[in-house]
């Protein structure tokens, strides 16, 4: 094959009995009855825009040892989307870079790019974030897609409940100290954090982001991106907001522990600012921390709060409603919520892919440190002694939130549960 532009004749050469073969062969037919002259373009175009109407987060390319799988994640799930044949792997992929502006020959080494689908596809005004990584079959392929609103959310619409928005609120108003959006990955971090920083914003403050990469525009905001192979790390630009005159400092990956200290320095300077962290409730994150910064006094004096999240599936609107099983009334008296509660299932239809399930729902858990914790965390505490008093102090654990938002018809109490 001299190119790309022979894939047609490409295609003829695959054997009929090799796995994706046949998926293979449709493509190549759209494509020659769409008069496209590249049918690899073809496909990963069709892919963008499918995943996008099917409000996909992700689109995964992945090499396997005999075919290439696609698969799409919605609402935090994989689906199973496409399987193609081996041969045509370094097709697509080789597509994916030229339309990324990504390094074709670069085959051992990952690489990241961004995909501005609009100047393929005028209707689609998107930009998608590319992350190629070599594995044992080949390289695999990730397509992150924006979050469907463009602009951030406010704070009121993440589905905090009344509670928990009047904590965040508190701690955004307080105007100093290091505030924590935690959760793993997937867990709506960015977007919680985002929407504090339209609220911090909106009040007239001047607010500086150092983000890896740029994920959308905030208004109101002074949006700086990391270059790690300048020497424009996150630790360095966080040294230069201090010489800003800022008010609000915003700076995801506080998983380096070179970045946190940095944080809880310009915390205690009297800066607000809003770090994202990995970790799995408020109670973890506020430990790791410590352990990144080294110094227990440091954390204690620069932490105002956090903010954990995390996500489950929303039930589409075909839900059923059902009296609560034994075993499910045992969950719902864990959360103190009545066993005699009524739960909500999936069921499924048309709208949601016959899955029951269609976009997601936070779960969120607010911690404001007080006096009692910060002496607390001073003298070293055990983890059970920690999580124990976290407790106390909560208003609400993720768990009694998800349940409630369970009880309310929102999710599962399988999802809830999870």
């Amino acid at each position: 094959m001299s190119g790309l532009h022979d894939e047609f004749e490409a295609g003829d050469t695959i054997p009929p009995d090799a796995p994706g073969a046949e998926a293979w062969g449709k493509v190549l037919a759209d494509a020659r009855a769409n008069e496209a002259e590249i049918p690899s373009a073809y496909c990963i175009e069709r892919l963008i825009r499918e995943a996008c109407a099917e409000g996909a987060t992700h689109v995964h390319l992945e090499a396997l040892a005999d075919r290439v799988r696609i698969r799409f994640r919605i609402s935090g799930r994989m689906r199973d989307k496409l399987e193609l044949p081996r041969a045509v792997r370094h097709l697509l992929i080789a597509r994916i870079k030229v339309m990324s502006h990504l390094d074709v020959a670069e085959r051992r080494l990952p690489q990241n790019g961004k995909l501005r689908f609009g100047d393929f596809d005028p209707r689609y005004a998107v930009e998608l974030r590319v992350q190629t990584i070599p594995c044992e079959h080949g390289e695999s392929v990730c397509l992150t897609l924006p979050d469907p609103p463009e602009r951030a959310p406010a704070l009121a619409e993440l589905g905090l409940s009344a509670e928990n928005l009047a904590r965040v609120r508190r701690l955004l108003e307080r105007g100093r100290g290091l505030v924590l959006f935690a959760g793993p990955p997937r867990s709506g971090r960015a977007t919680a954090m985002a929407a504090a920083v339209r609220e911090t914003a909106a009040a007239g403050r001047v607010v500086l982001t150092a983000e890896d990469p740029v994920r959308a525009h905030l208004p109101g905001a002074a949006q700086c991106q990391v270059v790690q192979p300048h020497g424009l790390t996150l630790a360095r630009l966080l040294d230069a907001f201090a010489l800003q005159d800022g008010d609000v400092a915003v700076a995801e990956g506080l998983d380096e522990p070179e970045a946190a200290v940095r944080a809880l320095r310009l915390a205690r300077a009297g800066m607000l600012v809003l770090g994202g962290l990995r970790a799995p409730d408020a109670a973890d994150a506020v430990l790791r921390v410590a352990e990144r910064a080294g110094d227990p006094f440091l954390a204690a004096d620069g932490l105002a709060g956090v903010v954990a999240l995390r996500q489950a599936r929303r039930l589409c609107g075909c839900r059923t409603q059902e009296e609560a099983r034994p075993e499910e009334r045992a969950l719902l008296a864990r959360a103190g919520a009545p066993e005699s509660a009524r739960v909500f299932r999936p069921a499924g239809c048309d709208l949601c892919a016959w899955t029951g399930y269609r976009g997601v729902v936070g779960i969120h858990e607010v911690l404001a440190l007080d006096g009692g914790l910060r002496d607390l965390l001073v003298r070293g505490p055990t983890p059970d002694e920690w999580r124990a008093e976290v407790k106390r102090k909560l208003g609400r654990t993720l768990y009694e939130d998800a349940i409630e938002k369970a009880c309310a018809g929102a999710t599962s109490l399988v999802e809830a549960a999870s």
